[in-house]
């Protein structure tokens, strides 16, 4: 298939498994090593595979992917491939907008302000 092909999305949203599964059975299967093997050198056990590869499992843990990963001899990293897409900046609010705190600080009762801030009420 050529990348002409393929829709460049900002996120991908799966519809059966993470595809972090699919790439990681391919190369387990290029490596040739068994899950037995896997389970030594990474201490992810041959059940948590087997839940990825044939069972229910949608989303791996990172740091389980991580360890299948190096005990295979890869390793999982972030890359920068390309500079940050700028965006058109969000439209002014229609009404003034004031912080959750500043309206907290604003109807504190008069009983729990300090002494030398309360107002006697006018009688």
């Amino acid at each position: 298939m050529a990348s002409r092909d393929v829709a460049q999305y900002m996120s991908y949203n799966f519809v059966d498994k993470d595809p972090i599964i699919d790439q990681m059975r391919t190369l387990i299967e290029d490596a040739g090593v068994s899950w037995l093997f896997i389970e030594r050198h990474s201490g992810v056990s041959r059940s948590c595979l087997r839940a990825w590869f044939k069972g229910k499992t949608r989303r791996p843990q990172h740091p389980t992917v991580k360890a299948v990963l190096r005990s295979i001899g890869y390793d999982y990293q972030i890359v920068k491939v390309g500079g940050v897409k700028e965006e058109a900046p969000a439209p002014a609010p229609t009404q003034s907008v004031v912080p959750l705190r500043a309206r907290r600080e604003k109807v504190v009762p008069r009983w729990k302000r300090p002494r030398h801030l309360r107002v006697a009420a006018s009688r």
